[in-house]
């Protein structure tokens, strides 16, 4: 998967793809997504939803991101039957349409697609890769597959590529793994992380923290970016703890204060104390707005009081589990009942 992001060549992506199959998100929920977003110094957003024919929604959402220090990445998926030899002039035409209104990011993704050239492109390229996975799809490995190496060849180099790790959905991505996929790539990947993904079992939500990762992956990657439930509402802690990850990268890699390591049930923690209160009775909480990024108006019943912000912060293990366990009952049932 090509990313082309040439004002931000030299930043570290990190954010949120909204690359699931299913309904995609309102426009309000990616108001919200925004603002979240820039509260938790996540940087970039793409734009990719499978189930979206045109993967074209309501542009000015372009200008709303810009707005709130967030990169729009928008993405095409051309893979299913795009003829290579024949077709560029009518993908440019494309993305230079959504280049006049705004948009200077953008990825072509070739996943989930028939691995085979067809009809004339089998003459007119010697492989996919030419033309145009994760390290299990490697063949015979990461190391040896002449697909990435031809990428990692002939890419022009401020071109970044996504990689979802050893796996489609991977628990644990080394950083062994990724200098073998760097090698073979000649660039640092940005991580599409399917790691709260749920739209292949969709009677599960995916509720805990960013984990798995180390920092020591942070200075050999171009940046990573969370795919997640394809219930909006249910990616807070997603999102939160992704961004702890990435503050403390930061403070690793750049001698910042603020204490060594990440713990993801540490970031668990200070992430459930961050949503609370959005639950609370009359709170409109930090990240709550009039355009659907407020959850108090909806689940104002499910919670009897509202903490304190001390007594948030001093809150039991055992205290805050039953907190959470509230929030994502309440949380369930509103589901539930649409």
């Amino acid at each position: 998967m090509a990313l082309a992001t040439p004002t931000v060549s030299n930043t570290f992506l990190c954010g949120v793809i909204e690359g699931f199959y299913g309904r995609p998100w309102s426009g309000s929920e990616r108001r919200c997504l925004f603002q979240r977003m820039q509260a938790m110094q996540l940087n970039a957003y793409m734009y990719a939803p499978k189930d979206d024919s045109k993967h074209r929604c309501d542009w000015r959402l372009l200008y709303t991101a810009k707005e709130t220090g967030v990169t729009f990445i928008y993405a095409l998926s051309p893979g299913l039957d795009m003829m290579y030899s024949r077709q560029v002039p009518l993908l440019l035409r494309k993305l230079g349409q959504v280049r006049d209104l705004g948009c200077r990011a953008f990825a072509l993704l070739f996943d989930d697609i028939e691995p085979r050239l067809r009809g004339p492109d089998r003459s007119a390229f010697k492989s996919p890769a030419e033309a145009q996975y994760c390290g299990s799809r490697a063949r015979p490995c990461v190391s040896e597959s002449s697909y990435l190496a031809t990428v990692g060849a002939k890419l022009a180099p401020e071109i970044q590529v996504m990689w979802t790790g050893p796996r489609v959905v991977s628990k644990t991505i080394t950083a062994e793994s990724i200098k073998e996929v760097g090698e073979a790539l000649k660039r640092k990947p940005v991580i599409w992380d399917n790691l709260h993904a749920n739209d292949y079992d969709m009677s599960r939500l995916f509720l805990g923290p960013f984990s798995g990762r180390g920092l020591d992956l942070a200075p050999l990657l171009g940046g990573i970016l969370t795919n997640p439930n394809c219930q909006f509402e249910a990616n807070f802690v997603a999102m939160s703890t992704l961004a702890q990850w990435h503050r403390a990268a930061l403070n690793s890699s750049g001698g910042g204060s603020g204490g060594g390591g990440f713990s993801p049930e540490a970031a668990l923690e200070q992430a459930v104390l961050d949503w609370l209160p959005s639950f609370a009775v009359g709170g409109g909480g930090s990240h709550g707005t009039e355009d659907g990024c407020d959850s108090a108006k909806q689940n104002a019943s499910c919670l009897s009081e509202k903490p304190a912000a001390a007594e948030a912060t001093e809150v039991s293990g055992l205290r805050l589990l039953l907190i959470g366990s509230q929030i994502l009952s309440c949380w369930a049932s509103q589901i539930l009942s649409c």
